[in-house]
């Protein structure tokens, strides 16, 4: 068992607790569904708790653990800035990659 509290541990803490196998992910999920299920009922605050998601999830992430898997987010990507998406898309082609047709002629107006 852990020392850190999961309740009030920051996803920082819980990360070095469990890859230092001080804590297990399930512990956590326990303990952190263990607060909502006390909370729930006076906070109100959510729609929906998938709790046997996140408890298959953790005991999977555990297993992995334990048969010496790296688990987690793995290492960041690249750095610096993304380009945003082209807001025109190329002459004849539309953002989906589809041929589109030409624009009409531009209308000049009547001279007369």
């Amino acid at each position: 068992m852990s020392d850190i509290d999961p309740v009030h541990a920051s996803a920082a803490e819980l990360a070095r607790a469990i890859q230092g196998r001080t804590l297990s992910p399930v512990e956590a999920v326990d303990a952190l569904l263990g607060r909502i299920d006390r909370l729930e009922p006076k906070l109100q605050a959510f729609t929906e708790v998938f709790a046997a998601d996140a408890r298959l999830a953790a005991e999977g992430a555990d297993r992995a653990i334990r048969s010496g898997h790296a688990v987690g987010a793995g290492p960041p990507g690249p750095r610096g800035p993304r380009r945003p998406p082209p807001t025109d898309p190329p002459p004849g082609l539309t953002l989906g990659g589809v041929p589109r047709p030409p624009p009409p002629p531009a209308q000049l107006p009547d001279p007369g």
